[in-house]
Parts: C-alpha cells; sequence; structure tokens
C-alpha cells in the first residue's frame, strides 16, 4: 500500500518537529537558549537600567557629599593652623 509508507514519514516529522519543539532536540535546546538570553537582555535590561541609574545617582550623591566633607575638614584645618599665627600678631 502507497499511502502507508506517507503516513509514517508524517508522523516521523511531527515527531521531529515536536522534540524540535519541546527543546529536546539539539538544535532546538540551542534556540531556547538563545531565545532565554535574547529575553533576558530585552525585558531583564528595561527593568535593571533605571535600578542600574539610581545606583548611579546615589553613588554619585555619596561623592559630593564626602567631596563637601573633606573641603569643611580641610577649611577647618586651614583656620586651625592661622589660628596660632594671628595669636602672635
Amino acid at each position: 500500500m502507497p499511502g502507508m509508507g506517507g503516513v509514517a514519514v508524517g508522523q516521523q516529522t511531527r515527531q521531529r518537529l515536536r522534540a524540535f519543539a519541546l527543546g529536546r532536540s539539539g538544535s532546538g535546546r540551542l534556540l531556547r537558549v538563545a531565545l532565554r538570553i535574547a529575553g533576558f537582555f530585552v525585558f531583564g535590561a528595561s527593568l535593571l537600567l533605571p535600578l542600574l541609574l539610581l545606583l548611579l545617582l546615589l553613588l554619585l550623591l555619596l561623592l559630593l557629599l564626602l567631596l563637601l566633607l573633606l573641603l569643611e575638614l580641610q577649611l577647618r584645618l586651614l583656620v586651625l593652623l592661622q589660628l596660632p599665627l594671628a595669636l602672635l600678631f
């Protein structure tokens, strides 16, 4: 019967396609991993980018506060060093 061979080939093709879709074949697994990585960069980056920008802003504010503190300490030290000279004259 000529129709029986066609059915077997169609069934085998369906099994291969199903294995590919489920990621059980080598190329299907690779495609699934690639899509997972791409999804992380598309959706994960859109979630992480505002958090990273906020963290960068907080770091810059902390650096600015540290700089202001160092300037204040430098001015206090300068005043303390000039005080004995002012007492001499």
